[in-house]
């Protein structure tokens, strides 16, 4: 009883947050999806080139952006209905969560904390935030997959499942992991029997992906991305890069499981504790990661050094390794662990491939927490969810705080640009990710310049966050 209660305040506190945020000033390129959206309005090339020019992410949730705006007849500002569309990403996770929670016949007592554990985990939290589409594909693709597993029979469920997952698929390529995940629970081995089967769902599922990438090629001239971002996600070539990003990503994924690996059954003895000092010398020594894409502590990376942030991840590393060593030694349900564990694997080698970017690790995060609390003492995994939504709990609130402050002083600097009339002769430099969409309908020659550096400065713009310093210069160009 207590733990729905504590459900309905996590709900509650969760959408006053979401309402007090929507008219926040845009950050980290939020802008790019709603103007983007303005180019299904009169298909003016201007607002193609700017999306394409910023985003690597595929058009398709700008399309769907406007087409809200559309039913609502232009009542909501189009970044508001992107930040809306991310928040509604929890109606369908909750419900993916509740169709799981009988395919892994999970214990009633843990519903509600596993509910507030997954969706407080906090890159869920701070993509819910935020106007991408990341998360509200993620939770499409995790919704719908679950859905076909559990009502698979209901032929009008199975569609609207298909066509869900088909969008998702559109919004974010990597939500075919969920294909993999359908696949593993079918019974039988591959047979044409099984292809002829399951042929017309396949017909379904594709129609909106292909429709999409073959008309992005047809009117831009690639299938995903544009010139702008293909050599920066290209496939790698060099197997130390890939090593590297498969550590990293494998290091981020026992932090966003955390505590739940602490589970383990396996006695400490001095043969684990030489393989953790091992693992802690060779992995701070040999992958430091962060340098390598988008794998960081965002703002929280500030307040520590990177070889402390490298020991703290490779400890956690080793306890999740060691969670998933006994998970595979155990006898019950051994064949559906390891399904499970090879689509994790496989899923963590193909991200390992391109630029690491950690948000991505979403769409498997559901799979892995089930994994392990289907494979955990009920009694131990309680207690480490409690722990984990309190550790949860200052975390998230900080990083409110921190886009609190952060878009407050954006629109700071931006209102000031703006009372001086000189917003139009500005180039941003370190600030396109939030003031980038003044540059749409601006052709005008530049006369100043934004900076972290001091040059021959005319305005000085700082702001304080918990011991952290912002200062950006407003520097003249010549």
């Amino acid at each position: 009883m207590k733990t729905k209660y504590s459900l309905i305040i996590f709900g509650i506190g969760t959408i006053v947050l979401h309402l007090l945020s929507f008219n926040f000033f845009p950050i980290n390129y939020e802008f790019t999806f709603s103007e983007g959206s303005k180019f299904f309005d009169l298909f003016e090339k201007k607002y193609s080139d700017f999306y394409f020019q910023n985003q690597a992410n595929t058009i398709f949730y700008s399309l769907i952006i406007n087409l809200i705006d559309r039913i609502t007849l232009d009542f909501f500002d189009n970044l508001m209905i992107a930040r809306l569309i991310s928040f509604t990403s929890y109606i369908f996770l909750i419900y993916g969560l509740l169709y799981n929670f009988r395919l892994f016949r999970i214990k009633k007592t843990l519903y509600s904390l596993i509910i507030i554990f997954f969706l407080f985990n906090p890159i869920i939290w701070i993509l819910s935030f935020r106007s991408s589409p990341d998360l509200i594909s993620f939770s499409l693709g995790f919704y719908s997959s679950s859905l076909l597993l559990y009502k698979y029979k209901n032929i009008f469920i199975k569609k609207i499942s298909l066509i869900l997952l088909g969008i998702s698929i559109t919004l974010k390529p990597f939500a075919c992991i969920y294909l993999l995940y359908l696949i593993i629970f079918i019974d039988g081995k591959p047979s044409i029997k099984i292809l002829k089967k399951y042929f017309i769902d396949f017909i379904i599922l594709i129609i909106i992906p292909i429709t999409y990438y073959v008309s992005v090629k047809y009117h831009f001239g690639f299938y995903l991305l544009s010139d702008s971002f293909y050599s920066d996600h290209a496939i790698k070539k060099n197997l130390l890069n890939i090593l590297q990003n498969l550590v990293g990503y494998m290091c981020f994924l026992s932090i966003f499981i955390f505590p739940l690996s602490l589970s383990l059954q396996i006695k400490l003895n001095y043969k684990i504790f030489l393989s953790y000092i091992f693992l802690i010398f060779f992995g701070v020594y040999q992958f430091n990661f962060f340098e390598l894409g988008e794998l960081d502590f965002g703002f929280f990376g500030l307040y520590l050094n990177n070889n402390i942030l490298l020991i703290i991840s490779f400890s956690l590393l080793f306890f999740f390794f060691l969670k998933i060593l006994e998970i595979i030694k155990h006898k019950e349900e051994i064949k559906i662990n390891i399904k499970l564990i090879t689509v994790i694997i496989f899923f963590l080698i193909m991200l390992s491939l391109s630029k690491p970017v950690q948000r991505y690790l979403i769409f498997i995060l559901p799979i892995i927490i089930f994994l392990i609390i289907k494979n955990s003492e009920v009694k131990k995994i309680k207690l480490l969810l409690i722990i984990g939504i309190c550790i949860y709990l200052p975390i998230n609130l900080m990083s409110f705080l921190n886009f609190y402050s952060k878009s407050k002083f954006y629109n700071q600097i931006f209102l000031i640009l703006k009372s001086n009339d000189i917003e139009k002769v500005t180039d941003f430099k370190t600030l396109d990710h939030t003031l980038g969409f003044l540059y749409l309908d601006n052709k005008s020659e530049k006369k100043f310049y934004i900076a972290r550096e001091p040059r021959n400065y005319f305005l000085k713009f700082e702001d304080k966050f918990f011991g952290l310093k912002r200062i950006y210069y407003l520097n003249y160009l010549n």
